[in-house]
C-alpha cells in the first residue's frame, strides 16, 4: 500500500478515558483533609490486565449465547445492539453460564491495576475505597467500563453485522 493509500484508510480512534459520575459518593482522605469523590477516571486497560480483559469478554459472549438461545426459543431475535452498561449487567446476572460474583471480582482486580481508576481523576482506587462505593455504583462502573473499553471493537462489529442483515 502506498503512502497516499494510507492516508486515505478510515481508522476508528479508540476511546482512552471517560468519567463515571458517581450516584453516590463516598469520603476519601485528600492532602489530609477528607473529601467526597464525585467521580472515577477510568483509562483503557493495556495489555497488562490482558488476563481480566479476557474473562470478561468472554463472560459477555457467553451471555450473550444464553439470550440468543431464550430469544430464538420464544421466536423474538433482537437486531437493535445498542447495548449500555445496565444491559450489559442485566445479560451478565440472567446467564445460566455466567457466575456474576466470580466476573465482579476480576472487575474489582481490573479496577485495581496501576492507572486504571483514579477517584476525582487523581487519587488511585484501593480496596479500601472499592469498599466504600455503593454497590449500584461499582456494577454501573463496571457496566460502563464494558461498553467502553473490553467490549467497543466487538459491539461496533456486532452492530455492523445487523445493519447488514
Amino acid at each position: 500500500m502506498s503512502d497516499q493509500e494510507n492516508d486515505e484508510v478510515e481508522v476508528d480512534e479508540i476511546k482512552t478515558e471517560f468519567r463515571y459520575v458517581l450516584a453516590s459518593t463516598f469520603q476519601y482522605s485528600k492532602e489530609g483533609e477528607q473529601t467526597n469523590a464525585k467521580f472515577i477516571a477510568l483509562t483503557a486497560p493495556t495489555s497488562k490486565c490482558m488476563r481480566e480483559c479476557a474473562a470478561l469478554k468472554q463472560a459477555f459472549f457467553r451471555a450473550i449465547d444464553d439470550q440468543k438461545d431464550a430469544k430464538a426459543a420464544r421466536g423474538d431475535v433482537d437486531t437493535d445492539l445498542e447495548i449500555t452498561g445496565e444491559d450489559i449487567l442485566s445479560m451478565l446476572s440472567m446467564s445460566k453460564t455466567v457466575d456474576l460474583p466470580d466476573l465482579l471480582d476480576t472487575a474489582k482486580q481490573l479496577f485495581l491495576m496501576p492507572g486504571i481508576a483514579l477517584i476525582d481523576g487523581e487519587h488511585k482506587l484501593k480496596t479500601t475505597l472499592i469498599e466504600r462505593m455503593h454497590i449500584d455504583d461499582f456494577q454501573n462502573m463496571f457496566g460502563e467500563y464494558m461498553v467502553n473499553f473490553i467490549l467497543a471493537s466487538s459491539l461496533k462489529l456486532l452492530k455492523e453485522k445487523s445493519s447488514k442483515a
